[in-house]
């Protein structure tokens, strides 16, 4: 029972950790962009992270686990197991921050993305998009982003949408 118990603080220690090493990795994106984190939503959802910039308005859904990534045609499978509802997921959260856009008459698209952030996993089997949504490792998510114009968007925009979602 103790060793669980450890065992189970240790694993929330970890994640932690990942977390944190993550957002330090997102930071490293340019100093054009904005990174918000904890962005809450209409339906109770809540964005992990939400950057903005001139390649668009991207929803970053963290996923913590390490192992191999691979997609079977339907869903995302690791190490043998399907993540259920994982793409769903994370699309439903793009949703409804576009909506929340466009109540505030910006007609943007928001560019879904699920970022693993365990530096042990492997999503190099992975195509870059699946079903609309951006996978990406820990390594390469600042590329994603400032590589890839989803919707390029002025600079005012940029700068009206993060005070935008701060007032949430």
């Amino acid at each position: 029972m103790v060793l669980e118990i450890i065992i189970g603080l240790f694993k929330e220690f970890q994640l932690m950790a990942e977390t944190a090493s993550f957002s330090r990795n997102l930071r490293k994106i340019s100093n054009s962009f904005y990174v918000l984190t904890r962005v809450s939503l209409s339906n109770d959802l809540k964005a992990d992270f939400v950057v903005v910039g001139s390649s668009g308005v991207w929803i970053i859904n963290v996923k913590d686990d390490s192992g191999k990534v691979d997609f079977n045609g339907d869903d995302l499978v690791q190490d043998g197991v399907i993540l259920k509802g994982l793409l769903t997921q994370v699309l439903e959260k793009s949703y409804s921050l576009a909506d929340t856009l466009k109540k505030s008459e910006h007609d943007i698209k928001v560019a879904p993305v699920i970022a693993f952030s365990s530096p042990e996993v492997d999503v190099t089997s992975l195509p870059k998009i699946v079903h609309g949504v951006y996978i990406s490792s820990r390594q390469n998510i600042v590329s994603v982003i400032e590589n890839t114009d989803f919707q390029l968007i002025d600079k005012n925009t940029i700068e009206e949408i993060p005070k935008l979602l701060k007032k949430k």
